[in-house]
């Protein structure tokens, strides 16, 4: 222990024999360590927001899809009996709150332009507590129990060429693989 305690003070002396030398060593450790806490921060909040956005404004925290649907971001089969699935759910006391939805490719066009879109059909009593458009909406009101209406993002509005209350027509494809269309307000 003698022999340790001489060798920790002589590297304690050894350090401190060029202040300079050590006090840039110390300043390059404490910023390369901030740079590394700032890079792991930055990141883990990118991804947080990543997250947050994606089931804040279209999925909700979990997805419950027909077995066989081949593709997860474009569902192409329907539950047939989705009532079994909501006495689960309504049974799960860590569910708060669900929803059904239709999802489909469509488009959508105004009277000067026309685009593809996905066509995601909600509950509105439902939606507003499973996601958080509201947070999003700049103009116009959420969809009331009626369920007459819809969104449409800037972009999406700007290049329709449309405005609040403009009529638009939405197409897509039904059960059956035939197309259907509704003139919406």
């Amino acid at each position: 222990t003698q022999a340790m305690n001489a060798l920790v003070l002589l590297a304690w002396r050894n350090v401190w024999r060029n202040r300079r030398r050590t006090l840039i060593t110390l300043l390059s450790i404490a910023s390369g360590l901030a740079a590394l806490l700032f890079g792991q921060s930055l990141v883990y909040t990118i991804q947080y927001q990543l997250v947050e956005k994606a089931t804040g404004r279209h999925t909700g925290h979990i997805q419950i899809l027909e077995e066989k649907t081949a593709d997860y971001k474009f569902p192409d089969r329907y539950i047939p009996d989705p009532g079994g699935i909501e006495k689960i759910l309504d049974g799960t006391p860590e569910v708060a709150v669900y929803e059904r939805r239709v999802v489909v490719t469509g488009m959508i066009s105004s009277k000067k332009e026309a685009a593809g879109v996905l066509l995601c059909g909600v509950d509105p009593e439902r939606d507003p507590r499973v996601l958080q458009m509201s947070r999003y909406l700049k103009r116009g009101r959420l969809l009331g129990p009626d369920g007459e209406g819809g969104y449409l993002g800037d972009k999406l509005a700007a290049r329709l060429g449309v405005n609040l209350g403009d009529e638009v027509v939405l197409m897509g494809s039904a059960r059956d693989g035939s197309m259907g269309a509704e003139l919406q307000h």
